[in-house]
């Protein structure tokens, strides 16, 4: 299999799971099959705020197209 140039060598079609990026909405898909999972948990901390930091997980069932419904997460 080939890399295509035009993706950076990712695989559309396959799931991807990113983080450092201290996003700070709701957490949902960025795309049908890319996720972000850092949803800056760490600015609490870091920041001495009352930031609003969340422990994001996603929780994979099998399917090919991420959801919604598939992240949880803690504050």
């Amino acid at each position: 299999m080939g890399l295509d140039p035009g993706t950076g060598g990712y695989n559309p079609d396959k799931l991807l799971f990113v983080g450092h990026y201290w996003r700070t909405d709701t957490p949902a898909p960025l795309s049908d099959h890319i996720a972000c999972l850092d949803y800056s948990i760490a600015a609490k901390k870091l920041s001495g705020t009352q930031d609003k930091g969340q422990l994001c997980a996603y929780r994979w069932n099998g399917e090919k197209v991420l959801t919604q419904e598939g992240f949880v997460w803690v504050s």
